[in-house]
Formats: structure tokens, C-alpha cells, sequence
């Protein structure tokens, strides 16, 4: 029986290089000798591991939404009510325009953008991760309904559509340079309408 060569990265690591390198330059723009020299791999490793460049993406956004879904459960079960998560996460983005590393938005929204359905495959990937995280807003609504925090009066879904525009929103005024007290004082409008 032949055994094929072992790889000589890891895939996990490979893939999270690849994605920071799309994140920070879009697909289009990202070429493949980036890639490569990103990840640190081989044309060959490359082509034999991923397939294509198209293939290596769906993986990337696959890997930051997981990420990103991982990042706000953990966040949603530190924090002793719904309300005070959602308040958590917008703050968390304000106080991101202190740390210019940081100001690449959201690479779910950047790839919609980017993409604009003229991708079945992409639309319906960024379609089902936004789904995934406007759940976590909407488990974080319905449990501060159940503690009082935020009024029952207030539609879940409708509530949680609107909190993920407002933060993609947010990262879309962090990449355009806005400040910290700017952003802040937007949050508290968004806010509000958790009264």
C-alpha cells in the first residue's frame, strides 16, 4: 500500500492565516502568491490541501464565523443577564477604534459586500452565518425578557435583525476612522431602543 507525503503544516493554522490575509484584502484582491506566503506553504501543498482559492475561502469565512459564534456564546455566559452581553458587545466595538490592527470590520459583512449575491455558494454561506449570530442576539433578547431587563413588549427577532445591522453598522464607522466617543455616543442610541 503507498502512502502518500505527510503534510508539512497544519491545516487549522494554515487556515487561520489565510483567512486574517482575506480579511485584510478582500478575495479579489488577495493573490495567490499572498496566500501562500501567509499560510507558508507550497503551490503544491496548496493546490492538494484546499483545491482552489474559492474552496480555501468558504473554509476562511466557515473559520471566522465559528470563531466569531465561539467568541459570543463564551461572552453571552460570562455575563449575569441578556442585556448586559448585548451592551458588552457593542462597547467591545466602540473600544476597538483604540487599536488600529483592529479596524477590518466583520469579514462576514465585508464578504456580502464584496460579493453582492453574485456568488450562490458565498450568498448562502454569508446568509447562514448571519442567521447563526443574530440567534445568539436573539437567546440574549429572550433571556433579558425572562429577567425583566429588556420589556416583553419587544419583538425577539425583529430586536436581534436590528441589533446585528447596528453593529456591522459600528465596524463599517470603525474602518472609516471614527473615534471612540463618536461611536459611543452612537451606541446609546442603539441602545435605547432596548428600553
Amino acid at each position: 500500500m503507498a502512502i502518500g507525503r505527510p503534510r508539512e503544516f497544519e491545516i487549522e493554522q494554515a487556515i487561520d492565516a489565510a483567512m486574517r490575509y482575506f480579511w485584510k484584502m478582500g478575495y479579489e484582491a488577495a493573490s495567490l502568491q499572498g496566500l501562500l506566503t501567509a499560510m507558508g506553504i507550497s503551490r503544491s501543498s496548496f493546490y492538494q490541501a484546499f483545491g482552489s482559492k474559492h474552496d480555501l475561502f468558504e473554509l476562511c469565512v466557515k473559520h471566522y464565523r465559528d470563531m466569531l459564534r465561539k467568541d459570543l456564546l463564551d461572552s453571552l455566559k460570562k455575563c449575569e443577564t441578556g442585556r448586559d452581553f448585548i451592551e458588552h458587545i457593542f462597547y467591545a466595538c466602540a473600544d476597538e477604534a483604540a487599536r488600529p490592527d483592529t479596524k477590518l470590520g466583520c469579514l462576514i459583512m465585508n464578504t456580502a459586500t464584496e460579493f453582492a449575491q453574485k456568488d450562490p455558494i458565498i450568498a448562502d454561506l454569508v446568509s447562514d452565518s448571519t442567521d447563526k449570530i443574530s440567534r445568539i442576539f436573539y437567546d440574549a433578547i429572550v433571556l433579558a425578557q425572562s429577567r425583566g431587563t429588556i420589556p416583553t413588549s419587544k419583538d425577539p427577532e425583529a430586536l436581534s435583525h436590528f441589533l446585528l445591522c447596528n453593529l456591522n453598522g459600528l465596524h463599517s464607522l470603525l474602518k472609516a476612522g471614527k473615534d471612540k466617543k463618536s461611536l459611543r455616543n452612537i451606541i446609546k442610541i442603539i441602545l435605547s431602543v432596548l428600553n
